[in-house]
């Protein structure tokens, strides 16, 4: 099991997110959230399924993205979540 990290993005190669880069936001309770990109939507995934993805080959590791890229996709994910209230 891995848990994502801050700045940390991640390629979904298989299944319903297959072609998106996932920019690891925070931790909920039961929960993983992104930032989606090239959408740009955010994205919540359940703990286990991430888990799973990463065990399965579904998800890879892409790189830490630079701090000032992060504040930018921090602003972005924040706009998103006051649009969707």
């Amino acid at each position: 099991m891995r848990e994502p990290e801050v700045r940390c993005s991640y390629a979904v190669k298989h299944g319903y997110y297959a072609g998106e880069i996932l920019i690891f936001i925070r931790k909920q309770t039961d929960s993983y959230e992104f930032l989606s990109i090239p959408k740009m939507l955010n994205r919540s995934i359940p703990c286990d399924k991430f888990n799973d993805g990463w065990g399965y080959g579904i998800i890879d590791f892409v790189e830490k993205i630079p701090k000032d890229v992060y504040k930018a996709v921090i602003k972005q994910f924040e706009n998103n979540s006051k649009v969707i209230k």
